[in-house]
């Protein structure tokens, strides 16, 4: 009796809504078409990059800018140029100076025409911080018989400005409530027993209503890939039957009246190579409704007045793995960078694109920027940007929930 009166006290109350609208057309990328060719090198990738961003590149006038490496000149001071950082090991290089074989990394500036290598003078911070693929331009001096050039100044690409929406895409709950944003990952359906399957229905019950009358403030669900589990883990059947347990949750959500976006990541049966393609629709048969969006990784959508960008979280995963820094830290640098996978794709893999780099952040700054499947719940505010990093629902029971309004972030707890 206590099911069926919720039910029906849910009947009775409106749930928050917003305007929608995707914006991840320049991520649908399809690998058979023209714009894509795997048998060309990855170099167009780079040039690409570096024709987007070199020129929001800010403070190129004080000092001789060239614009090739190829015309740098030794011994002239405050000499700039613009390129893509390249890190590797001094051991990669054994074959020409064995006698130079070490373990450190160094540090260059590539472009069309040559690489030059970098050395800080004062402070190594300003070169250790790069990682490979980062546009950036340098201020310094080549150095004469080594053709080393000293570093005294880095520029990056400068940030473009936030968007500007109407306010009148918000509608609150009949309870008051603002709209709020569902943000989950790592669900991993196939993996593990009761108790995980267990939490996964203590979501769907919050969701409902069937806990409580505030969940009506949840007026979008966002899965932030890790839908299913390890191919690693799983063998065929379990992978089979980890799909078909992720299409019942998501359709069960959708009947619910909430909609729900889903973008894939590495271990889902999709493409491998970033821009990754939206999960097919026969894969998910019960979830197919005007409710259920299939997004490309990475995700952009205008969600109310706000501009929503986020990922898997592979890219923070990799830089963290090649900055020994925190997640939340790599997710601000993918920003400051103005390219949301700087590592791709010399260890994050991406589609040869022919025609323009689809992720670099040229016209507008996102409000909310997330990465799924993190090891634990962070955020802060950076520069005008709420960042967000998605716990994985498996391990941690955790779903993030952002208001539309103010862009403040709680936690709700299901763990058993």
């Amino acid at each position: 009796w206590l099911y069926i009166h919720q039910c029906i006290k849910m009947a009775t109350i409106t749930r928050a809504s917003c305007y929608f609208e995707p914006k991840w057309q320049r991520f649908m990328i399809m690998p058979d078409t023209s714009s894509t060719n795997y048998q060309r090198q990855y170099s167009h990738n780079y040039a690409l990059r570096l024709l987007a961003l070199r020129s929001n590149i800010p403070n190129l006038d004080h000092g001789t800018s060239v614009g090739r490496i190829i015309e740098l000149r030794e011994g002239v001071t405050d000499s700039i140029v613009a390129g893509t950082i390249v890190r590797g090991k001094k051991s990669e290089r054994a074959v020409v100076d064995p006698v130079q074989e070490t373990s450190e990394d160094e540090i260059a500036l590539e472009d069309e025409s040559g690489r030059v290598y970098l050395v800080a003078k004062g402070d190594d911070e300003i070169l250790n911080h790069l990682s490979t693929g980062t546009i950036v331009a340098v201020r310094g001096v080549v150095q004469p018989h080594t053709g080393i050039m000293e570093v005294t100044d880095v520029h990056l690409p400068s940030s473009p400005p936030l968007p500007l929406y109407h306010e009148d895409g918000l509608h609150k709950s009949s309870g008051g409530h603002d709209p709020h944003v569902m943000f989950l990952s790592g669900l991993e359906c196939g993996v593990g027993g009761e108790k995980e399957s267990l939490s996964r229905q203590m979501l769907l019950s919050y969701l409902q209503g069937l806990l409580t009358t505030s969940a009506s403030k949840v007026c979008r669900v966002v899965v932030a890939g890790g839908g299913c589990g390890s191919r690693k883990e799983l063998q065929n059947d379990s992978l089979l039957f980890g799909i078909k347990e992720l299409d019942l949750f998501i359709s069960q959500l959708c009947a619910s009246g909430i909609p729900v976006d889903y973008l894939p990541s590495q271990d889902d049966p999709t493409t491998v190579h970033w821009p990754q393609r939206p999960l097919h629709a026969c894969l998910l048969p019960k979830s197919n409704s005007n409710m259920f969006f299939r997004s490309p990784n990475p995700y952009e959508a205008v969600i109310g007045n706000k501009l929503v960008t986020g990922t898997d979280g592979a890219n923070v995963r990799d830089l963290v793995w090649r900055r020994n820094g925190s997640e939340l830290d790599a997710l601000a640098y993918t920003l400051d960078v103005s390219h949301l996978c700087p590592t791709g794709p010399d260890s994050v893999p991406t589609i040869p694109c022919q025609e323009e780099d689809p992720f670099c952040v040229t016209t507008e700054r996102p409000h909310l920027y997330f990465a799924g499947n993190c090891t634990a719940f962070a955020t802060r505010e950076y520069e005008g940007t709420r960042l967000v990093c998605i716990p994985k629902f498996v391990s941690s029971n955790q779903a993030i929930l952002v208001n539309l309004v103010n862009l403040s972030c709680d936690v709700i707890n299901f763990r058993v």
